[in-house]
Order: structure tokens, then sequence, then C-alpha cells
């Protein structure tokens, strides 16, 4: 086996082809990169078997060799076509039905050439021939050869055709790289066309495979030095020519390369105007973009007028480096009309709801998605004392009492996830000075554009007035009817009282104090004497008191009722603090006396008859928003405060005090018409 310089060009052929098979494979996920690799591949392999046959001597040696070859020589059509084919943007990748039936005609040609002794289909008159030192092998080509040439090169011109039509693309900016490809694709047809009609001086030389080697080189040339199967040439092209942007590419020197269909419709413009023109001459009919464009704006809007109708474009300019040496320009124009109409309709909406909250005598309120407050309206200050600065960030649950946190949190999470509405829903919310509102809300989820969710709106409807209102005219109610059996039966109580009275007062003069009756005669009175002051209670109610109303010092009657009481409860230790210079109020100090009286012997009952209690009176101010619910009017008032430290009453109970009739004592040890005579006479 003799080796030669022809076969060691092959060599370095076959090494060049092997090398750019592994580079390609590396890029195996990129459009094309794997059928040129395993073109390349078939090449590597047509080189060194071509390598064998020049080295072999005898006749079958090169045979062999020759139909080793014919496996490369057979594949690389295929392999040719899989690999233009993605490059052109007619497939993304060759389908491999469509791959198996392309491979039906190499597949039959590689196994007649294999068994070409036994029908001579292919080739006939096989032999060797020396010239200029070097064998080669001679075969007559038969039909089947002819055919597979035929198909092989029909496959090579329709790869050649769709780079031809790439390449005339006018709008392509990768057409250079295409070039290369094109001229990679012709250079093993001319090598193959020379070896096939015996053309000198290359005549015995089969040149095809240093031709798709050097179509290998200038293939990798536009894989690692441009990337062209990075970005794929008619991948660019659709992209441009569909975009609905105005694109228009420019030159270093702002002259335009290229405009899509887009911007010609924008500009108004043709092609061949616009070519080769500078960009501020094809701006020129437009001030506002022609300015925006030399004020070196990256990014600015502009209104276009056209047929009496007005488009709105926002104006974008991109620098295009590559290896940080300035390309050129990209101008993209973006009809941005629709979007400026809605941020107008927003804006105006917004307006309005401004304007429509900030005068609301409701709370209307905003919450960002985590719950924490975007907006109040004036109408939050108004009802609960905390000003916008005190509340914009706040969580909504820090203004509810504890006890009704929870449900809040409930109420927020199904607002946020289940995109529930609420509306009707009870709220208490504590005023800055302490005190419990009581609204009824409504809140709706807030849903942007894309459907997220990004906050919620809400409204409050304060009812603590109208709350109060209404057990007040229950209780009205209540004494309404207390009133009417009230009077229907007092004064026929009273007159049987006072008979019994009268009776009991005589029997008593004339029994001994010794005797065992006359004590029972004692108890007798005190029962006549409650049962008559509880129907002088009921007589109030029904009559209305009358009241003796002079200018009074609550520290007089404050002082002489604990005074009476403490003499009578020695057990109950009484401290007292009393304003100086404390004001005149117009009352009737007997009333005000029963009052005070009645709400010490309710203390003493709640402590078991031991215990502390603290009275004390202060000169106090009072504006309008706290007198509001009471229906008085603002200014100086005084306040008597009683304390005592019994064990307390609950919710329930605290609600039902007011009411006659009621009490907590057991049956026969109050009227429960004490505190009802307070209330009354307050």
């Amino acid at each position: 086996m003799t080796f030669t310089p022809y076969d060691i060009l092959l060599v370095l052929a076959a090494v060049t082809a092997l090398a750019l098979a592994i580079l390609a494979w590396h890029r195996k996920l990129n459009r094309g990169a794997t059928s040129f690799a395993l073109l390349m591949l078939a090449v590597a392999l047509w080189c060194s078997g071509h390598i064998m046959e020049m080295s072999a001597a005898d006749l079958s040696g090169k045979i062999f060799w020759a139909d080793i070859q014919f496996i490369a020589i057979v594949s690389i059509p295929v392999f040719w076509i899989a690999f233009i084919l993605p490059y052109t943007g007619q497939t993304a990748r060759l389908p491999l039905n469509r791959a198996v039936c392309l491979s039906i005609v190499p597949a039959v040609s590689l196994v007649m050439a294999w068994t070409n002794n036994l029908h001579g289909f292919f080739f006939s008159n096989s032999e060797i021939i020396t010239k200029n030192n070097f064998s080669f092998l001679i075969r007559t080509f038969n039909t089947g050869f002819w055919i597979h040439s035929f198909y092989s090169y029909l496959l090579l011109l329709i790869g050649t055709i769709l780079l031809i039509r790439t390449i005339l693309r006018t709008s392509n900016p990768y057409r250079g790289r295409s070039v290369l490809l094109l001229a990679g694709a012709l250079t093993p047809w001319a090598c193959n066309a020379l070896y096939i009609f015996r053309i000198e001086p290359f005549a015995y030389f089969d040149l095809t495979p240093f031709g798709f080697t050097l179509s290998g080189l200038l293939f990798g040339l536009g894989i690692f030095q441009f990337h062209f199967l990075d970005i794929v040439p008619i991948a660019y092209d659709t992209v441009f020519h569909n975009m609905n942007e105005g694109l228009i590419l420019l030159d270093p020197g702002s002259r335009i390369i290229n405009l899509n269909p887009a911007a010609r419709k924008i500009l108004d413009v043709k092609t061949s105007e616009a070519i080769g023109a500078q960009v501020t001459e094809v701006f020129s009919r437009w001030p506002d973009l022609l300015e925006g464009y030399r004020g070196h704006n990256m990014n600015y809007d502009f209104e276009f007028k056209k047929n009496n109708s007005g488009l709105i474009y926002n104006v974008a300019v991109s620098h295009l480096y590559m290896k940080k040496i300035l390309r050129g320009y990209l101008i993209t124009m973006r009809d941005i009309t629709a979007h400026k109409k809605s941020e107008t309709e927003l804006r105006k909406s917004e307006e309005m709801f401004k304007a429509l909250s900030e005068n609301a005598s409701d709370i209307i309120y905003t919450l960002d998605a985590d719950g924490s407050f975007s907006y109040v309206n004036p109408a939050w200050k108004k009802i609960l004392g905390y000003s916008r600065q005190e509340t914009l960030g706040m969580y909504f649950i820090e203004f509810t009492r504890k006890e009704d946190s929870e449900r809040s949190v409930q109420i927020f999470r199904e607002l946020i996830k289940d995109r529930r509405v609420f509306t009707d829903t009870i709220i208490k919310l504590q005023h800055k000075d302490g005190s419990i509102r009581v609204f009824t809300g409504s809140a709706s989820p807030n849903i942007d554009a894309a459907g997220k969710i990004i906050g919620i709106t809400g409204s409050l409807k304060d009812l603590t007035d109208q709350q109060k209102l209404a057990t007040e005219l229950q209780q009205a109610h209540k004494m309404e009817a207390v009133g009417t059996l009230a009077s229907a039966i007092v004064h026929d109580f009273n007159n049987i009282f006072m008979a019994i009275q009268g009776n009991i007062s005589l029997i008593r003069k004339r029994i001994d104090q010794e005797e065992y009756a006359y004590q029972k005669i004692r108890n007798i009175e005190q029962s006549v004497d409650k049962g008559t002051e509880l129907t002088r209670q009921l007589l109030s109610f029904v009559l209305g008191s009358q009241y003796v109303v002079t200018p009074t010092n609550l520290n007089d009657i404050v002082r002489r009722t604990s005074n009476m009481f403490s003499s009578g409860s020695k057990q109950i230790k009484i401290y007292k603090h009393y304003q100086n210079n404390l004001w005149l109020v117009d009352l009737d100090p007997v009333q005000v006396g029963k009052v005070l009286m009645n709400i010490y012997k309710n203390a003493a009952e709640a402590m078991d008859g031991k215990g502390e209690l603290y009275v004390g009176t202060k000169n106090i101010t009072l504006g309008t928003h706290f007198v509001k619910p009471f229906r008085a009017v603002s200014g100086k008032y005084v306040e008597i405060s009683i304390r005592d430290t019994g064990c307390g009453m609950s919710e329930e109970i605290k609600q039902k005090i007011f009411e006659p009739f009621f009490t907590t004592r057991e049956p026969g040890k109050g009227s429960g018409l004490g505190l009802s005579f307070a209330r009354a006479v307050a």
C-alpha cells in the first residue's frame, strides 16, 4: 500500500470534514446543525475511502474501497437537502417519514452498487489505469449509476434553488452569508462534473470529496463566524415583514437599508424611494418625528395625522453593535393610539372616582393586595378620626377589634383568593378615641387587564347613630308598655297600700312593743313602704316626674348622697375626688340624688356589700363629633364618674340593664326599676 501527495491532501480533507462534523454536532440544538454534522461526517468517510482506494494496488482492493465510498456518495444528497430545508425556512426539521422516502433511492442504489458483480446494472469493464504515477480505478457507468446520479443531482439542485431564492430576497441582511453557502453548494457540482465527464487535466481524479470539503469550510465559516444556524435568515425575513410594528434598518450613516411593510404604510413611502435615502429626508414630512430623531431621543411619542384622523406612535431607536462596533440602528414605530386612549379614559375614570369619593358621606377606601390601605376618602377621618397620613400603609385589621380580626382576615382571603364580592356586611371599627363604630360594608376585588387581582375597593356606611336610635326607640316602646300596664294598676295599688298602712298603724298602737306580733307588724309596714315606693316609681314613668331645676354644684349632691350611703354601708370604703371650681349645672337636685343613690345601691349589690367605691367629678368640654350620637350640643359639661370593685357585667347583661323590671338579683330582692329610673331622669 503506497501513499501519494494526493492521498495526503485527501487525509487533510477528511480531517477537516471530521472536525467540522464534531463542531456542528455540539450545536445540534440549532436548526440544521445535526444534518450539517452528518453531511460532513459522510464527506470524511468519502475522503477516507478514496484514500484507501488510491492506495490499493490490485483491482479487487480498489473495487472494495470504491463500494465503501458509495455509503457516503448516496447519503450526501439526503443530508444536504435535510440541511437546506430548515435553513431556508421550509420546515423546522426534516420529518422522519420524509427522510425515509428520500432515502429509498439511495438505499436501493447502494444495494445495487454492492451487488453489481451479479447484474452489472451499475458498472461494467472495471480496470486500473496508471497515469503520472497514479493508479486509478476506471469503470463504465451503466443505467443504474445514471439513475442514481440524476436523483442525487436533483436533490442538490433543489437545495441550490432554495438557497438562490433566499439570496434574492432584497430584504435579507444575511445575504452575504447565504452567498457563502451558495458557493459551497456549487463547488461539489463543478468537481463532480470534472470527474464524470473526464475533463482534463483532472480526467481521472475524483475531486468531489475535495469539493464537499471546501463546501464544509465555507459552511463552517458561516456557522462559526456568522452563526447562520443560530439566526436563520428566513426566520429574520418572516419576522421582519410580518411584524405589526414599523421597522426601519439604518446603516451607521443613518441611511435606510431596509424597512418593512408596516413602516412603509406608516410613512406612506415606496421601498425604492426609501432604500438608500437619509432617514431625515424620509422623516422631513413630519416635523415632530424628525425633531425627536435629531434630538437623539431613544424613545419618544409623536402624533401622526392622516386622513383627518390622529394616530399616536411610540418611536424607539436602538443601536446595533457587533463585536463592540456600531453596525447601524433599528427604529421601531409602534401604534399606541389605543393605549393612550385607554390611559386617558382611565385618568378620567380615576378623576371621577376621586371626585365622587372625596365628597361622599360614606367611607370609600382601597386596599393593596397585601391588605394595606392605599386610599381613604375624607369621610374616613370625619367618622373614625384618623388622618390619611395615619392610615395609608396600615392594615385593615389594625382598625378592628381583636375579637373581630379573625373574621376580617377570612373576608379578605375570600376577596383575594375566591374573588368573592361582599355586600351589606356588618363591620365594627375602632374610633381614634377608642369607641366602637358600627358599619355596613361592601367590598370587591380590583382586577387588572391581565386578570390579576391588584387590590380591593370597598365602602363603609356608618350605622352607629342609627343603631343607637333604634335601641332608644326600642327602649321607648318598652317604657310605653310599662306605662300602659302601670297606668291601669298604679292608682289601685296605691289606694290598697294606703288602706293597709292605716290599719297596720292603728293595730301597732294597741300592741305592746315587746310582743311577738308587734315585730311582725313592723315587717308588714316595711313591705308596704317598699310597695308604695314601687308604685311611686311606676307613677313617675306613667305621668313623668315634676322637675325643679336650679343651678347646682354637683359636688354638693355627690358629697351628700355618698355620705348618706356610707353611713348605711360600713363595709364599703368610698374614695372621693372633687373638681375644684366645678361648673354649675342646671338640674333637679332631688331627682339626681335619687339617681346617684340607685347607682350606689347597684354597686353595693355587685360587690356583695363589701368593697371599694370611687366617685369623682370633673369639668369637661365635648366636641361636635362626640355629642352627635347623643343628639346633644357641644360645649361645657360636668362629668360624674362612679367605679366599683365588683365582678363586672357581661355584654349580654349590658344590653339589658336599662330595661324595666330587669334584674340579676334573686326574685323578691329587686324591682328592676332602679337603673331604668336613673336613665329616665338623666
